[in-house]
């Protein structure tokens, strides 16, 4: 008997341990001192302060007391029509780059909040195993600590749940009222790449994406042989950065999770840059496992088989791309201007302002040339630089087994 109700009471120590360590942690959480800051991406004295100044509280442990907001907009204004002007002249030309910011701090935050929900679900976990484990004793001063530890886990553990789930941001627009929006593309197409890094990310910033259903679809202008094998229009590297998009898009379903990696593996091609794709995960704070299982283990091979018998089943049937789609209905020449035809065949109640006064005409801009597209039978001439390039993809295809 003795035994029994030592064994019972350094259960419910254990149990108070972890029970004590986690309102610790609450308190801790509390107790932490707020450290918000507002800059601007291009402002030499904000550079300094945190590439000099802001990381030490990373590296000597401070962070651990500090609840640290970043706030990425500075000095920039709102003109009367919606658009943001920013104080440097570069971040007025290239407004995603604090878009892009932005983003990269949701995501990596969101990888934080993941870890703590792990955490908590572990907790609760064991939490339960223990009270189990206390009621199978039978003893009444047990119980009786049983009722104030559930008591307890209800006023400690529980409520940060229930705030998880209230705090969930309902979806903006039924799902029968968004408007189809599909494009059609190539990885290293350089119009392709052009709208997704200038143009298509707009719908997030703007937040029109609330009545879109966004759909990708890497394949392009690409061809089947007889063997099953697929042949790209600019080489092996597209069909690899293909394949990884479309592992990406099978790997993370939601729109909010993947369009963050493929505009990061776009932009990278728009410079030059596609070989550093996998530089990817650690900016978005993504796991890698998924994509690169997808990519050797075959499958990824298969969704683009899947994305071929798409794009050859459109009809119209395609010419070139990017071929944007909204709500079945080609834009042909006139994808740049995409947001006045989401606009245009929205028909829900609830307009976005982005739409409000928007003219249903084609804006004609600097960034596009009358041919600004890659036709379905041009052919990309074989250069040396193109050769070697064809050689490090091959390289890089044999070490995934994707060859």
């Amino acid at each position: 008997m003795a035994d029994n109700r030592n064994h019972r009471w350094n259960i419910l120590l254990v149990f108070l341990i972890a029970a004590l360590s986690t309102a610790a942690m609450a308190v801790a959480g509390e107790e932490k001192v707020k450290v918000e800051i507002y800059y601007e991406a291009l402002c030499p004295s904000c550079e300094d302060f945190i590439l000099n100044h802001l990381y030490k509280i990373f590296e000597n442990g401070v962070i651990s007391i500090v609840d640290l907001k970043l706030s990425p907009y500075g000095n920039a204004k709102v003109s009367s029509n919606g658009t943001v002007v920013c104080q440097t002249t570069l971040a007025q030309t290239n407004p995603r780059q604090f878009w892009v910011e932005a983003r990269l701090l949701k995501y990596a935050a969101r990888g934080r909040s993941r870890r703590t929900s792990r955490m908590r679900s572990q907790g609760l976990e064991l939490s339960s195993k223990l009270i189990m484990e206390v009621h199978r004793s039978n003893n009444r001063r047990s119980d009786l600590l049983l009722l104030a530890l559930i008591v307890f886990l209800t006023s400690n553990l529980l409520p940060s749940s229930t705030a998880a789930i209230s705090s969930s941001p309902a979806v903006a627009g039924g799902s029968e009222e968004k408007v189809e929006l599909t494009l059609y593309y190539e990885a290293l197409c350089p119009y392709c790449e052009n709208f997704i890094v200038n143009y298509l990310y707009e719908i997030f910033d703007n937040g029109l994406i609330s009545i879109v259903d966004l759909k990708f679809s890497p394949y392009g202008n690409a061809k089947i042989r007889s063997n099953g094998t697929i042949v790209c229009q600019h080489g092996e590297w597209e069909c690899v950065l293909n394949t990884v998009e479309a592992c990406a898009i099978h790997a993370w379903p939601a729109v909010s999770d993947h369009f963050p990696f493929v505009y990061c593996v776009e932009e990278l091609t728009y410079e030059g840059k596609y070989a550093e794709w996998e530089t990817c995960f650690e900016k978005l704070n993504l796991d890698s496992k998924p994509v690169i299982d997808c990519i050797g283990s075959g499958f990824g091979h298969k969704l683009e088989l899947q994305y071929a018998d798409e794009i050859q089943a459109l009809q119209p049937p395609h010419t070139y791309v990017p071929w944007v789609v909204v709500d079945g209905q080609p834009l042909y020449d006139d994808y740049p201007d995409f947001i006045s035809f989401i606009c245009k065949a929205y028909k829900g109640s609830n307009v976005p302002r982005a739409c409000l006064g928007l003219s249903h005409h084609m804006k004609k801009t600097a960034n596009h040339p009358s041919n600004h597209v890659c036709y379905k039978e041009q052919e990309t001439a074989k250069s040396l630089p193109s050769k070697i390039i064809s050689a490090t993809a091959g390289f890089w295809m044999d070490h995934v087994g994707m060859a």
